[in-house]
């Protein structure tokens, strides 16, 4: 394992800094709140969705464009992640990418958007165990509530997508917040 880290960059005994902790707020608050629009327009002709397609990427490629890539991010980060934090935050993206099409694909087929969603919604979950790395122990407590709420979505069909998907965004504004109010670098 030491090897592997050494090999993404990390230098043994290095601090991280946690510097864009406020960016990573904001755009929970703002996906979050995507998340739940999106839910409440879920049908598309008719049809329910459980999310809205349409809504949601438009609100995660806006958001994306908006917060990186404007005076935002500027505004709210206390530097640049370290090489080894960017490799991480890149391979917790690219996981999360893997996990998704391990499990969402398969319902495609069948029409089943509940099961599509929270493949999705649990990928999503997971991918903030490495993010920890990258923004800090709240990554991980994140992480542990939006894998239950997707588990519980997937085990228990009678618990409607709707409040999965609702609870799935209060989660992330509520950590959105939290990490936007704590954004000063701490190093760990």
């Amino acid at each position: 394992m030491e090897v592997l880290v050494s090999k993404m960059g990390y230098k043994k005994g290095e601090k991280l800094k946690f510097l864009n902790k406020g960016i990573c707020g904001i755009w929970l608050i703002w996906i979050g709140f995507v998340t739940i629009l999106a839910t409440f327009t879920r049908s598309i002709f008719g049809v329910n969705l459980g999310i809205n397609p349409a809504i949601f990427v438009a609100g995660y490629f806006g958001g994306r464009l908006v917060i990186y890539h404007s005076n935002i991010f500027s505004r709210f980060s206390y530097g640049k992640n370290s090489d080894f934090q960017k490799k991480i935050a890149n391979l917790s993206i690219l996981l999360m990418f893997v996990i998704m099409s391990l499990i969402s694909p398969r319902y495609f087929g069948i029409g089943n958007y509940r099961m599509i969603w929270l493949g999705a919604l649990l990928a999503v979950g997971i991918h903030f165990i490495p993010f920890s790395i990258v923004h800090g122990k709240l990554s991980l407590c994140l992480s542990v509530a939006l894998t239950i709420n997707a588990l519980i979505g997937i085990f228990d069909l009678n618990v409607s997508f709707f409040y999965i998907a609702i609870i799935d965004g209060v989660i992330k504004e509520i950590f959105g917040i939290i990490l936007f109010l704590s954004k000063k670098p701490q190093k760990n």
